[in-house]
């Protein structure tokens, strides 16, 4: 009878050990890149888009329109190389009748146009005029930014950063929250 137990609480611990191996083994790749912006990071509910029937938002990070970034790699991927990121900066808003979005590419960086620890603006002069004279420039509940970075390797790797672009008097508001 308590080889019975002993048998159980062995093949047990043996499943339990199996599963919880098999989790280290496959961690979630992380990005091989970290983004870090020119401003003091904020952190900002964001539009997302609308998916289905509902308005989908996501955690972002406040910016200003003149905001720039720099990319460097983080060491998750051994093999990354910046000269395989790529980024495309869209804007996302939801559609006169609030029942869909759309998302306009804005501003890309191709395979090979990034450099590790160099400045590149979120948004160059121009788009900021257009966006502005559009209306579009600032986010609201219904409208912002999204950063797509790409890195192709081994594996492709992909991420989303969210961005609320607002005026310098609502950013430093925000700083005091």
């Amino acid at each position: 009878m308590i080889s019975k137990y002993v048998k159980t609480i062995i093949l047990s611990a043996a499943f339990a050990l199996m599963f919880s191996m098999s989790a280290l083994a496959a961690p979630g790749t992380q990005f091989p890149f970290d983004v870090e912006f020119d401003t003091d990071e904020i952190d900002r509910l964001c539009y997302a888009g609308h998916d289905g029937n509902t308005v989908d938002y996501a955690d972002g990070t406040a910016i200003l329109p003149e905001t720039s970034f720099i990319v460097n790699s983080n060491g998750s991927v051994p093999d990354a190389d910046v000269s395989n990121l790529s980024v495309e900066i869209s804007l996302i808003y939801e559609n006169d009748n609030n029942d869909g979005s759309h998302r306009e590419t804005v501003k890309k960086y191709k395979k090979g146009s990034l450099t590790e620890s160099e400045r590149f603006p979120v948004l160059s002069g121009n788009i900021i005029a257009s966006l502005d004279e559009r209306g579009k420039l600032y986010s609201d509940q219904f409208k912002g930014l999204v950063m797509s970075l790409k890195c192709d390797g081994r594996e492709t790797h992909r991420e989303d950063i969210y961005l609320y672009v607002c005026p310098e008097d609502d950013f430093y508001g925000y700083m005091m929250e």
